[in-house]
């Protein structure tokens, strides 16, 4: 295998692993301002 295309590889896995951490982060972000929207008695 050559080095370049396994450290293109491990790139291109590390950017699809943060773009996924990123997006749950904002999903759960989103969902939890909803949910707090909807309980008026939560602090």
């Amino acid at each position: 295998m050559d080095k370049g295309l396994a450290v293109l590889a491990s790139l291109v896995c590390g950017i699809l692993y943060w773009a996924l951490a990123t997006r749950a982060m904002g999903a759960a972000e989103r969902w939890m301002k909803r949910r707090r929207q909807h309980s008026p008695a939560a602090p």
